[in-house]
């Protein structure tokens, strides 16, 4: 939890795993609304949630930030097996919130409504994720120019990296101060990859093996079978 008195404050480099919220940065008790924490949120896994079946009512959330401002959440990524019975990241009342190259996979994404021109976002990727809106589709200004709206992430799900087809290749806005990833690789490439982790060549899948029908590069990456739902 980021909150009270805490700011600059830098997060990175994490696995979350099976917790009702896997990171919370809010209020606090005794502080005003819209407290400035000067966070930074970078190159960390948000990997699978509690069980929704086990948390009564209250939702399981990757990522919670509300009443808060001055918050940047850039190169990280999240996956959940429960759909849209939890939330990838949860926006309330907040202020001055940066959402850059981060991957969501199989999840909800859920945002104040009033609060959502206070978020900036763009170079994100989004696969089998809905909203807390009537269509449940992603709010049009959530959607950047740049971000990448699919089925598959092709992302390895032992390494997190990019696989050789990923879209997520080089696609990523070029953020100066971040200049390694999860594992502290250098960025490599064209640019920025999307995501917590950059594609390297080890990760590539033998063309003759894809040709010859020897790899499925579906069941070696998120969105291989998934559904939209709990299990």
């Amino acid at each position: 939890v980021v909150h009270k008195q805490a700011r600059n404050v830098t997060i990175s480099r994490n696995i979350f795993h099976d917790n009702r919220i896997h990171l919370n940065v809010g209020m606090g008790s005794n502080t005003a609304p819209q407290q400035d924490r000067d966070t930074l949120i970078h190159n960390n896994i948000f990997d699978e949630l509690a069980d929704p079946n086990t948390t009564g009512d209250e939702t399981p959330i990757g990522l919670s930030i509300g009443d808060v401002r001055n918050v940047r959440v850039f190169n990280n990524t999240f996956r959940s097996q429960y759909g849209d019975k939890v939330d990838l990241i949860s926006f309330g009342y907040i202020g001055s919130v940066d959402l850059f190259n981060n991957a969501f996979y199989n999840g909800n994404i859920a945002i104040n409504d009033a609060n959502r021109n206070n978020l900036v976002a763009d170079h994100n990727a989004w696969a089998q994720v809905t909203t807390n809106t009537p269509t449940h589709e992603v709010y049009p200004d959530i959607i950047g120019a740049h971000d990448i709206i699919t089925d598959s992430l092709y992302i390895d799900p032992v390494t997190w990296e990019p696989l050789e087809h990923s879209p997520l290749i080089d696609t990523g806005s070029s953020i100066e101060f971040i200049t390694s990833d999860f594992y502290d690789a250098p960025i490599s490439g064209s640019g920025h990859d999307i995501g917590a982790v950059e594609y390297t060549s080890d990760t590539d899948i033998d063309p003759q093996a894809l040709a010859n029908g020897e790899t499925d590069i579906e069941s070696q990456s998120f969105g291989g079978e998934a559904s939209s739902g709990g299990s």
